[in-house]
């Protein structure tokens, strides 16, 4: 008995795209190395999403000759960008500086995580702590501290 298998595999460029077609401008992380790169990012683009039609030239609609087409295909504008948007290179650069030149704020209820003291020459990295050592008959023998008395909080509490 003789068993063979093959494995097929497909392509997804059908159905996948490795970008959106206006990615390029209206992604703020989007870099380019200049303005040749920009220009190729910008034509792929168009060329990926462009649409043609046929029309007829209805003069020379039963023609077989070449120089008398009977149809011509037409580009029909698949993407239009809004009349506020800048599509060269210029207006993406300019896009980028102005968000550059916003400082990031840090607000609400976690701003406390984005600051720390910073650590002078006494100071050590553990916190201080809250009851000093009272004695040597307060301390167990396995250097614990004791908890205070109710006349010592008594006196703390007055001073």
């Amino acid at each position: 008995m003789k068993v063979s298998s093959k494995t097929a595999s497909f392509s997804n460029e059908k159905h996948v795209r490795q970008t959106r077609p206006l990615d390029y401008i209206y992604d703020p992380l989007f870099t380019f190395s200049g303005p040749k790169s920009y220009y190729k990012t910008a034509h792929a683009s168009y060329q990926a999403a462009a649409e043609f039609s046929v029309r007829p030239i209805f003069d020379s609609m039963f023609s077989d000759m070449v120089r008398y087409p009977r149809a011509t295909l037409v580009l029909r504008p698949s993407h239009q960008m809004p009349q506020s948007i800048d599509p060269s290179y210029l207006g993406k650069v300019r896009a980028t500086a102005q968000e550059k030149t916003v400082t990031a704020e840090v607000t609400g209820s976690d701003r406390y995580k984005y600051f720390r003291r910073p650590l002078t020459e006494g100071q050590s990295g553990a916190p201080a702590s809250r009851f000093p050592l009272l004695g040597a008959e307060n301390v167990t023998n396995l250097g614990i501290m004791a908890p205070p008395t109710t006349a010592q909080k008594m006196r703390d509490r007055v001073s």
